[in-house]
C-alpha cells in the first residue's frame, strides 16, 4: 500500500510556514484472520521550506514592519540580492548576518547596496551553489553601549564591576528557499556580438 502525506506547519510568532510531502509504502500481510504491518519505507520526503514570501507583511516590536520587495538569485557569481522595506521608529542603524543551510556556521558577507527611507538594498555574497536555505537576521544597533552592573546578575560575587556590553536587538529574521527564489536569467552569449 502506498499513502502520501502532506503536513502544514504555521507559526506565526516566528514567521515559519512549513510543509512537508511524504509518500511511505506500508507493506502487509494477513497473518490468520487479520492484516499485519511487516515494513514502512520512506520513498519520497521533501525538506520543509523556510521562505519568507515577497510582500509578506511580517511585524516586529523593534520596527513597525518589515517586508522583502525583491529578491533574485545569481547563479553565475553566488550572490542574493534582496530589497528590504522596514518601517522604522527612529533612525537607528541596522546591521545584517547571513547564515546559510548548506554551511550554518560560516556567516555570509552582506554589503549594504543602497539605503534611502527605510529601503535597503543588500548583497549577499560566496553563497554555495547548493545553499537549500538562507537565514538573513536583522539587528538593530544602537549608538550607545549598555553598562551592566555585573553584580546585579551574579549575587554570589563579592567584588563590585560593572561592564559595557553592545546593546543591539534583533529586528527579525528572513528566510529564502533556493527551490523558491527567482533566479536570474543567464544569457547566452550573442554569435552577432564583435568586441
Amino acid at each position: 500500500m502506498i499513502t502520501e502525506f502532506t503536513n502544514h506547519l504555521v507559526i506565526k510568532d516566528e514567521n515559519v510556514d512549513d510543509q512537508t510531502h511524504d509518500i511511505i509504502k506500508v507493506s502487509l500481510r494477513k497473518e490468520e484472520n487479520k492484516w499485519v504491518v511487516y515494513s514502512i519505507e520512506e520513498l519520497k520526503t521533501e525538506d520543509p521550506l523556510y521562505h519568507t514570501k515577497t510582500y509578506e507583511v511580517i511585524s516586529s516590536n523593534i520596527t513597525r514592519t518589515v517586508t522583502i520587495e525583491s529578491r533574485v538569485y545569481h547563479s553565475a557569481n553566488g550572490s542574493l540580492d534582496m530589497v528590504i522595506k522596514m518601517d522604522q521608529t527612529d533612525e537607528e542603524e541596522v546591521s545584517f548576518v547571513a547564515q546559510e543551510k548548506a554551511n550554518p556556521n560560516l556567516k555570509l558577507p552582506v554589503h549594504l547596496l543602497y539605503e534611502d527611507d527605510g529601503y535597503y538594498v543588500v548583497r549577499i555574497s560566496d553563497l554555495s551553489s547548493n545553499w537549500e536555505a538562507l537565514a538573513f537576521d536583522l539587528y538593530q544597533e544602537n549608538e550607545e553601549k549598555e553598562t551592566v552592573n555585573v553584580d546585579d546578575v551574579m549575587s554570589d560575587s563579592e567584588t563590585d564591576s560593572t561592564e559595557e556590553i553592545d546593546a543591539h536587538a534583533l529586528i527579525t529574521t528572513l528566510y529564502s528557499d533556493q527551490r523558491k527564489v527567482k533566479k536570474e536569467k543567464e544569457q547566452k552569449p550573442n554569435k552577432n556580438m564583435r568586441f
